[in-house]
């Protein structure tokens, strides 16, 4: 019907972007970013009859979940994810500190990383999955998904101090 078609156009103006974004972190090619936010809007219109509210935020959350979960599965797909070579190979603990580093600057530093490395460092910092939850999606261990998340961190502040000396030389 006519206000289902509005409803559903809404829907996608309000979160398509948000979605695009998050995309974006997981996947290193744009093309691939367009493509998954396409594919997760698409589900998100079939599957909105299984969300169920939960109060303030509860649908921007379910969308981001999925957007996700979508995102690790097309990595998956495209064998991105090579699972067993990742098991504890790295230990030691660093925090990153981002002094003056521009947003598409450090997204150009994530985009190296790589592909595991990458999709744990944004379940972890910024969808905030915990380990125990990275594992089960991934289908790692949580020492794993820990390491590999130090492994990353340590990449990208490599990666940071670089940029910073290169910008200051």
């Amino acid at each position: 019907s006519k206000r289902d078609r509005f409803a559903q156009r809404e829907l996608y103006t309000r979160y398509a972007a948000r979605v695009n974004a998050l995309c974006r972190r997981y996947m290193s090619d744009t093309a691939d970013a367009e493509d998954l936010t396409l594919e997760v809007m698409a589900k998100v219109l079939n599957s909105i009859g299984r969300y169920e509210y939960k109060g303030a935020g509860s649908l921007k959350a379910w969308i981001c979940k999925l957007a996700a979960n979508m995102a690790v599965d097309k990595l998956r797909r495209l064998r991105f994810l090579r699972l067993d070579e990742v098991e504890g190979r790295i230990t030691a603990q660093s925090d990153i500190d981002l002094p003056n580093v521009s947003m598409d600057a450090l997204r150009l530093m994530i985009d190296k990383i790589p592909d595991t490395q990458r999709v744990i460092l944004n379940m972890f910092c910024l969808e905030g999955y915990s380990h125990k939850e990275i594992a089960e999606i991934l289908g790692i261990t949580e020492k794993a998904s820990s390491s590999l998340l130090s492994k990353a961190k340590k990449m990208l502040e490599t990666k940071i101090v670089d940029y910073i000396k290169t910008r200051n030389d």
